[in-house]
């Protein structure tokens, strides 16, 4: 059995739940989530129970199993100082180890517990297309509203744009780890796509509409999104995988809206710089190697 602690917002479910269904379809075993940190200290809640997924909760007894106090942890914990578990790749426990990929995960076992934010394809690229189908917005999570929406977005040589600004700005925590991405930035994406795309039409995403309105150069055949609250990211992410092209922030949500399109003709723009330069993280692997980074 796997086990995935699911941390953070809708984007960071996803990617913790990702790299658990990789390993536990890879060995075809057990698929379980441990969310006992919500509400977390943001106020944020689980979400993935909104989406097709076909993980269940972990009780109890089976969280136990890979408790510190827990008798197989405790020589587990013995092997890995030995680094036994590196050699043979045997873990009741692995924790990334900062954001880029590590080769090591290839090695967890058939029974494992995974705590990280596996903010790279190359955690799950093996389970790309059981994902996709999992990571869908089920039919009673959404209205006509959004219904309607998506289809235009289907019809239409649609542009998903994603501007996150909110905690970015405001919360000391994020402030020495990502900034949000510059004018600059939107305004090269934007040129870069219109230059290349036949009527593009785009739709902006982001937690503060009215700034988008009044800072960025949108232009014409724009929409600014604004019909979901922030209580329903599904809902916005559900839209956003129905467009063709992105625009993405640095962010793992919009990372999810685009990675989940369909479109065989799919245009992704995202930022050279994810983290700040001073960030203690290493983000060399979080834009897959195929989009196209200004």
């Amino acid at each position: 059995m796997i086990v995935s602690k699911i941390k953070g917002g809708l984007g960071n479910q996803m990617f913790c739940y990702a790299a658990g269904r990789a390993v536990a379809q890879h060995h075809g075993v057990d698929f379980k989530l441990d969310v006992r940190g919500y509400p977390d200290q943001d106020g944020r809640h689980f979400e993935l129970g909104r989406m097709t997924i076909r993980a269940e909760t972990a009780g109890p007894d089976e969280l136990a199993r890979f408790e510190r106090h827990h008798p197989r942890h405790m020589l587990n914990r013995m092997a890995r100082k030995l680094r036994f578990w590196r050699s043979y790749g045997q873990t009741l426990y692995f924790q990334q180890r900062g954001y880029a990929f590590d080769p090591e995960f290839r090695k967890v076992g058939a029974e494992a517990y995974l705590e990280g934010l596996f903010q790279s394809e190359k955690f799950f690229e093996s389970a790309a297309d059981t994902l996709r189908g999992e990571f869908v917005v089920r039919g009673e999570y959404l209205d006509e509203r959004n219904l309607e929406l998506a289809g235009r977005m289907k019809s239409c040589t649609s542009v998903s744009m994603h501007v996150r600004r909110g905690d970015y700005v405001d919360s000391p925590r994020y402030r020495h780890v990502v900034s949000p991405c510059s004018v600059a930035y939107y305004r090269e994406a934007l040129e870069w796509v219109r230059s290349r795309v036949v009527k593009p039409e785009v739709f902006v995403f982001s937690d503060e509409p009215d700034w988008c309105r009044n800072h960025l150069p949108l232009g014409a055949n724009t929409t600014v999104v604004s019909i979901n609250g922030p209580d329903q990211p599904w809902l916005d992410m559900h839209l956003m995988a129905s467009c063709k092209h992105h625009i993405v922030a640095n962010s793992s949500f919009s990372w999810w809206g685009a990675w989940l399109g369909r479109s065989e003709e799919q245009i992704v723009i995202a930022p050279a710089r994810w983290l700040n330069p001073d960030s203690p993280l290493d983000g060399r692997d979080i834009v897959p190697d195929h989009w196209i980074r200004l």
